[in-house]
């Protein structure tokens, strides 16, 4: 008698742990937390709650820019007379996080 062929197993994927990092498919969205960009790129010259350090405070300045945001969010993105710009740094929703943040916690 001829002996029964042995079944091969099917082949399994390897099992992948994420590793945090974009795969192919994913998509970096940049971030938007406005909070974590204002820490980032502005608390080290306005202080962290605002309160002023190498450059002016910021508190009571958010009243201003409630109706109409768009000179903060150019004055970010181009600069001033002592300001650097941001727009080489932060993209146009960025800038816009870091303005609404701004304006809602230092009003």
């Amino acid at each position: 008698p001829t002996p029964e062929p042995t079944p091969t197993p099917e082949p399994q994927s390897p099992t992948v742990e994420p590793t945090g990092a974009p795969g192919p498919t994913e998509t970096v969205v940049p971030v938007l937390d406005g909070a974590a960009l204002y820490q980032a790129n502005c608390a080290g010259c306005h202080g962290a709650q605002g309160q002023g350090a190498r450059a002016r405070a910021l508190t009571g300045i958010g009243r201003f820019f409630v109706d109409d945001p768009s000179p903060l969010a150019d004055f970010i993105t181009n600069g001033g007379s002592q300001m650097p710009a941001f727009g080489d740094r932060l993209n146009p929703e960025q800038v816009d996080a870091v303005v609404q943040y701004v304006v809602e916690t230092f009003a």
